[in-house]
């Protein structure tokens, strides 16, 4: 996922934790979670790619069953965005080679988003020869990013085996920012039970007071 709950905030993108859930139940499941360790250039000589070994608790409180493959890498602050991103994919591709060296080698890729995890995912499957998907999520205007993201986000729309899309509207998106793609609606799947729901009447003829005649 190109997002996901920390302990700071539990709700970002707890559907891709639940969908991990959903899918293990018919596939072997690994969900791969980087966390960005931001640093200076003074403790830079003390980070080695990809792991730093400190767990944030609400990893260790979901990790009981060995779906979420978490890691955290060091990313240096200071230098452009280029270069950070080419930390960020050299963190993932070694993540992934790792977990294969332990015996466990996916026949897919899943990326939610095109941004990161869609860019990630094409540059694992280029290094690894494995087809990967993307599920979009975002509100696609390219204008938001750099011209760097745009041109790399595109590609791995481009070159998804298959991209998939959470709404209409989503696809629609994709398609006039030009990318040459044909996105399937599959719709975004919520767990109802977490919310709870009120309904307040208002007195809507008090929302707008008349304080004049009309003439």
């Amino acid at each position: 996922p190109s997002w996901y709950p920390t302990a700071a905030n539990r709700s970002k993108g707890i559907f891709f934790w639940e969908q991990t859930r959903l899918t293990a139940a018919l596939f072997d499941v690994r969900m791969l979670v980087g966390s960005e360790q931001i640093i200076g250039k003074k403790t830079l000589y003390k980070y080695f790619l990809p792991f730093k070994g400190e767990i944030d608790p609400f990893y260790k409180e979901h990790n009981a069953e060995p779906l979420i493959a978490y890691f955290e890498y060091a990313l240096p602050g200071f230098i452009n965005e280029a270069a950070q991103l080419t930390f960020r994919l050299d963190a993932y591709l070694k993540k992934t080679q790792g977990l294969i060296a332990e015996g466990w080698k996916p026949d897919l890729i899943h990326a939610h988003c095109a941004v990161y995890g869609g860019i990630i995912a094409q540059y694992i499957s280029g290094k690894l020869n494995i087809p990967y998907i993307i599920t979009e999520h975002q509100h696609f205007i390219f204008d938001y990013f750099s011209d760097h993201t745009f041109r790399l986000s595109k590609a791995a729309l481009e070159g998804a085996a298959k991209v998939l899309s959470v709404s209409r509207f989503q696809s629609r998106m994709i398609l006039m920012n030009g990318v040459a793609c044909d996105p399937v609606v599959i719709g975004n799947f919520v767990d109802e039970a977490i919310f709870r729901f009120s309904y307040a009447p208002q007195r809507h003829e008090n929302l707008f007071p008349v304080t004049g005649r009309i003439k």
